[in-house]
């Protein structure tokens, strides 16, 4: 019939080897200084109304020899040794723990909130918005004379393909490191003129990472006073598809594995469905095949040559900007 809590002068029976004070109605929390009693073997504290977390260490590390049934107030701050639920945690702790899951959440729901924010501006400006002066800014100028040395004098070894409106020339302008494309179109040849415009309309309204994009163009006279017109690309280092799946003769035939060849038709079908499905208006290639499918240094594939491409819209055809 014992009730109260446990005195504090219990504390001084360090040599006591076993407690039993089951079955009465005592109340409060289990004394702490139970853990630094080093001859007990045995405490049964069972049906009482003790409350809060056991004490750890001492007798409390094995639960063979400690009873707390009954004690419906009891929970544990540690693993469930005694199968007791976890005690809750302080405000303190609690304060503490949310403010590291807001350092550990908020940074990404913030660049996700402005990830979203800028894919709505982009998609409320819509495709027909010009590109800003600070963008033509930062396109390179480049001129007869710096074209002329990135292709060797256009040599014929430096020459990747060559067309009816147009030649392609690998080169590196001077003090640069990176390799460029270098589309240089045959003005006197019917057609090219309007291919040179249709591709700049193009790359002016288009913008996906599986299509081919310009560094800069150059619209200028050779040292004849002869009209030159070019479009500097990025350098697509793994060639062509049809490259890879038509080799020349003569040279080592190289091979697509399962993966690569799924990777680059996924990527074509993403690109045709940018332009068809997400321009406005819609953009038909017109000329697509493994020669204008290239591969850049990691085999990502991008489409090029727009020459023959048409919106479908006569607003912003490039046949009439020619």
């Amino acid at each position: 019939m014992l009730n109260g809590s446990i005195p504090e002068s219990f504390s001084k029976l360090k040599v006591i080897q076993q407690i039993d004070l089951s079955e009465n109605n005592l109340t409060g929390q289990v004394p702490q200084y139970f853990v630094n009693f080093s001859s007990l073997n045995y405490i049964n504290i069972s049906y009482n109304k003790f409350e809060g977390p056991i004490p750890t260490g001492g007798i409390f590390r094995n639960s063979a020899a400690v009873f707390l049934q009954g004690n419906t107030g009891l929970c544990e701050t540690a693993a469930a040794i005694f199968g007791l639920p976890i005690c809750p945690t302080s405000s303190a702790t609690r304060r503490k723990i949310n403010a590291r899951l807001l350092l550990i959440i908020a940074p990404p729901i913030t660049i996700a909130v402005i990830s979203l924010l800028c894919v709505v501006v982009t998609i409320t400006k819509g495709t027909k918005a010009q590109p800003s002066e600070s963008f033509k800014e930062t396109m390179r100028r480049v001129s007869y004379g710096d074209i002329l040395k990135a292709t060797n004098w256009f040599s014929l070894v430096n020459r990747i393909s060559s067309s009816h409106t147009a030649s392609v020339y690998i080169g590196r302008f001077e003090f640069e490191t990176d390799l460029v494309a270098i589309k240089v179109f045959h003005l006197s040849e019917q057609g090219s003129r309007n291919s040179f415009f249709t591709e700049c309309e193009v790359l002016k309204h288009t913008r996906h990472r599986n299509l081919v994009q310009a560094i800069t163009l150059c619209s200028t006279v050779d040292f004849e006073g002869e009209e030159l017109k070019a479009i500097v690309y990025e350098f697509m280092a793994n060639g062509s598809l049809d490259m890879w799946i038509h080799p020349r003769v003569g040279s080592s035939r190289r091979l697509l594995s399962l993966g690569q060849r799924i990777s680059i038709a996924a990527d074509v079908a993403s690109a045709l469905d940018y332009m068809h499905n997400q321009l406005t208006p819609p953009l038909i290639h017109c000329d697509l095949k493994p020669g204008n499918v290239l591969l850049d240094y990691d085999m990502t594939s991008r489409i090029g040559d727009f020459g023959s491409t048409k919106f479908l819209s006569s607003s912003i055809s490039a046949d009439q900007k020619a």
